[in-house]
């Protein structure tokens, strides 16, 4: 009876065991596929190159995890449903340092979804995170790391494009752009966080409009964006035939810590309501436009934008113009009312507006340095400084904000991200002047749990890392933090951090 009792018990644990791992079973796939990736298949092992043929579609659950073997490449000639959770995340990647080519959407009827989706380490010359070829996409909350291109939206030759967006979506490390869109006017870009593009040698921004087309257009929406740290431009219109038409509604966005924030190439569009600011390379003359303006095709609107801390805050050249502000006409939408103050490069010259195109500039109703012309007029090049140039027309001017001539910088300006972190967050902060500095972390009960002072502070651009832990080394509990930053002893900067351990 024992043995009867041992033996059946030993079938129960077998069964047991075949149960539990049945439902972490992994899942070799190529080919053609169709029907639904479950969780109780994950991982999926792609093995070679995946189809989803025309007028099928593939459901990922939420959970999967997709590990892409080699130099492959996932193409929806139908769609793709991949629709995580905030909790159960789904996750594209390339296995170990192997990489692949992404994901290609070629259905122009029917909308792939891709919420809560974590997508990383696609390389080669055509590879991008998603590709959307005039194919209906939307994108929510998901996560690009380690591309050469993160996303990229075509429609190339379409005269009625299909709609594209990504929204809420975190963009990073990318060697060339975060977001490429080519002749597309029906893409919305909105609440993305887009960082640390641009990290080859060529000049890719954080988002990039491109036209290849006589005939073509590249009209997208672009809002709410936080575009940041940056190895080259935050947004450039690549016009560079002059052809079409490239008007993107740029508006409620941050553009900082970039080489140049806004390059306009034979561009135009309305910017309005930007934040664009600290756009510089230290040590770098030949950085640091808060908006570049080039070539005869740029003609900008610019209304109610703060324009501060660049090396420059306008520059213009090659016969490009803009509107800064026009108050003769009867259009309201043109009415300036833009902030320029404060940019000035490393040797102290302000530049509020450099204009060596030959065309004039209308920059009416704006509130600069100063609401004195001639101290105005000091930190304007144009036609005033060399007949070769057009002139810059900010008459009437717009007393606006409250100005101190003697105020200056703060002394520091302070970025934390990622924000929520599982390993490690950064502080990246720019000291403008040399000071002790002190960056201190509490918890919600106002105890301090890691602190780190810099006697005599030299002043430049810098970063310290924070890996969760108390001090004394231990991980902390998960949760939110506080942080305050001093200089020379008085508090300058505060904030939260939420720490996922």
């Amino acid at each position: 009876m024992k043995i009867k009792q041992t033996f059946f018990s030993f079938i129960f644990i077998v069964i047991i065991l075949s149960m539990c791992t049945s439902l972490f079973a992994d899942t070799n796939v190529s080919g053609t596929q169709t029907g639904t990736w479950n969780f109780a298949g994950s991982p999926y092992f792609v093995t070679g190159d995946i189809t989803v043929p025309s007028g099928n579609s593939l459901t990922i659950e939420p959970g999967v995890i997709v590990e892409v073997q080699g130099d492959f490449q996932i193409t929806a000639e139908g769609y793709i449903t991949a629709e995580g959770t905030e909790s159960d995340s789904i996750h594209f990647y390339g296995q170990a340092k192997s990489t692949w080519q992404g994901i290609r959407l070629e259905d122009e009827t029917n909308q792939s979804t891709f919420y809560y989706s974590r997508i990383s380490d696609t390389d080669g010359i055509n590879a991008r995170g998603i590709h959307s070829l005039n194919s209906p996409v939307s994108i929510q909350n998901c996560y690009f790391n380690n591309h050469r291109k993160a996303v990229n939206f075509s429609a190339m030759g379409e005269a009625d494009p299909s709609y594209m967006e990504i929204l809420d979506s975190y963009i990073t490390n990318c060697e060339q752009c975060g977001i490429l869109v080519n002749e597309n006017s029906n893409v919305l870009i909105d609440n993305c966080e887009i960082t640390q593009c641009g990290l080859g040698a060529s000049y890719w921004p954080a988002i990039q409009l491109a036209l290849q087309n006589s005939t073509g257009e590249c009209n997208p929406t672009i809002t709410n964006n936080h575009i940041h740290h940056n190895e080259k431009q935050g947004i450039t219109l690549a016009n560079l035939f002059n052809y079409g038409e490239m008007a993107p509604h740029v508006e409620s966005n941050i553009i900082e810590y970039n080489l140049t924030g806004i390059y306009l190439y034979n561009g135009q569009g309305y910017y309005k309501d930007n934040d664009i600011r600290f756009n510089f390379v230290l040590g770098n003359p030949n950085s640091g436009a808060g908006v570049m303006l080039y070539g005869s095709g740029t003609n900008g609107t610019f209304v109610q934008n703060e324009v501060t801390g660049n090396f420059c805050g306008f520059y213009c050249m090659e016969n490009a113009t803009s509107n800064l502000g026009d108050l003769g006409n009867f259009d309201p939408n043109d009415d300036g009312l833009n902030y320029i103050h404060d940019n000035e490069d490393e040797s102290g010259t302000v530049y509020s507006f450099y204009n060596m195109s030959a065309e004039d500039i209308k920059a009416e109703n704006n509130t600069w340095d100063s609401n004195n012309y001639g101290e105005i007029e000091l930190t304007i090049i144009d036609w005033n400084d060399n007949p070769a140039y057009g002139i810059v027309d900010f008459d009437p001017i717009n007393p606006g904000v409250s100005i101190d001539p003697n105020s200056t910088y703060d002394p520091i300006n302070i970025l934390n991200y990622p924000n929520p972190f599982t390993h490690s967050t950064r502080f990246i902060y720019i000291l403008t002047q040399p000071a002790d500095v002190e960056i201190a972390i509490y918890n919600l009960k106002g105890q301090e749990v890691k602190s780190t002072k810099i006697s005599h502070h030299e002043s430049g651009v810098f970063n310290l890392y924070w890996d969760g832990s108390g001090e004394n080394g231990r991980a902390l509990r998960s949760g939110i933090y506080l942080y305050n930053v001093k200089v020379n002893d008085v508090i300058s900067e505060t904030g939260r951090c939420i720490f996922l351990n």
